[in-house]
């Protein structure tokens, strides 16, 4: 179901899991486009800073803001990822151009991994491969601020307690007991859906390295509802997969906090990162140009081959063949004007074109009048009643001074 909605610097809509709406969308002159996934911890002030940092870099940015329930239910979290590839693959049939995800604490379990699972076809349902196939050529890069978060129901609770949403409206205790009131009936509902959803998160991201794009992972060592320990296992998993890891610990900064404390090397690493992935981008085009390149001239090669395989058998057939009787013919080749009678006056390309007949080998003896003349042996003087017939003879004999061998008696 999707609504208009207003979002950001564009036209959005809602879809059953969150909302989607074009933070910034320039039709020329961008450099690529920034797919920033986030949850309902992201404050929107957070995710409108994120925008117009990457606006003052030349990208365009697409928002994907997850409800609650979408971190932990696949029913909320798949029609959102399905709806983000449909609006991001429409603008690439456009204009191919470098793509980036972005990643906000728990964002990446409340779509971005069933995104990852979608491109990378893990999911049983009908989709449109070669589409698919276009985003997997363009992503180039991956940012995660504060995360990656397995959303969990012990995380929840803290995150229901969590300063920012203490501030609701509203006695705190009355807070704390909804947060626990939910979080105890998703355990008792979704314990094992939880694992099994943990499993595939981290799944998804780890396979992630197989798109060929470079991390940015920025946390600290002061995040309240991240341990940093984790982060630096996520990305020592990353590494020892060969993936291309920029670990960027801000020591004194909260949870989402990186840019409002260090807005200096924050600019710095995430310029950095969408400058790589132009490189990235552009590496991949080039290895898909000489790919499909490559494949064309193979081909025209096999062709070639077969066909060549084809003449060498006709001709090998051709030469092997003797001819066994009179109305055997082969035909000289154009070598063979070389060889023609001088004396002759039919035109050359007619020489080369008249049939020569071939005369049966046992026809060529050493004690006929044509043997006499070519192998010079003695012939046995007794040769009464021989007679020497010529079926055909041509016009010029072989021999100059020979012009016609009739019928004779020896």
């Amino acid at each position: 179901m999707r609504g208009a909605e207003g979002g950001g610097g564009g036209g959005g809509f809602a879809v059953r899991g969150g909302n989607i709406y074009w933070g910034r969308k320039e039709e020329t002159g961008f450099r690529g486009i920034v797919v920033i996934f986030s949850w309902v911890s992201v404050p929107q002030t957070i995710l409108r800073e994120f925008v117009d940092l990457c606006s003052f870099f030349g990208w365009n940015s697409l928002v994907c803001s997850a409800n609650y329930l979408s971190a932990f239910h696949d029913e909320s979290a798949m029609p959102l990822a399905f709806c983000v590839l449909d609006e991001l693959i429409k603008e690439l049939r456009t204009r191919s151009c470098p793509v980036v995800f972005a990643s906000f604490s728990a964002g990446s379990k409340a779509c971005l991994y069933k995104v990852f699972q979608l491109i990378d076809g893990r999911c049983e349902t009908a989709l449109n491969l070669p589409n698919y196939q276009l985003l997997r050529n363009c992503l180039s890069g991956q940012i995660y601020d504060s995360g990656p978060i397995d959303v969990t129901s012990d995380f929840g609770f803290r995150f229901a307690l969590h300063p920012s949403i203490a501030k609701v409206p509203g006695p705190s205790k009355l807070v704390s007991w909804v947060a626990k009131s939910v979080t105890s009936g998703l355990d008792a509902l979704y314990l094992t859906r939880f694992e099994s959803q943990a499993a595939e998160h981290w799944q998804a991201l780890y396979s992630s390295v197989n798109f060929g794009a470079p991390f940015l992972l920025l946390c600290s060592e002061n995040d309240d509802l991240l341990r940093y320990q984790n982060i630096c296992d996520f990305a020592q998993r990353l590494r020892n997969l060969n993936g291309d890891v920029n670990l960027v610990n801000f020591s004194s900064s909260s949870h989402l906090g990186h840019y409002k404390h260090h807005p200096i090397q924050y600019r710095i690493a995430v310029n950095h990162l969408l400058e790589k992935a132009v490189t990235i981008y552009s590496q991949k085009v080039m290895l898909e140009r000489e790919r499909t390149g490559l494949d064309g001239t193979q081909d025209e090669i096999s062709e070639l081959i077969c066909d060549l395989q084809k003449v060498a058998i006709n001709s090998n057939k051709s030469l092997r063949r003797v001819a066994v009787g009179p109305t055997d013919h082969f035909f000289l080749p154009s070598s063979a004007g070389h060889y023609s009678d001088r004396e002759s006056g039919t035109p050359q390309d007619e020489q080369k074109e008249k049939p020569v007949c071939l005369p049966s080998f046992p026809s060529i003896s050493a004690h006929s009048v044509l043997g006499q003349f070519l192998f010079d042996v003695c012939v046995p003087k007794n040769v009464e009643g021989w007679d020497v017939k010529f079926s055909s003879a041509p016009r010029h004999s072989l021999l100059r001074g020979t012009k016609r061998i009739g019928r004779s008696r020896l």
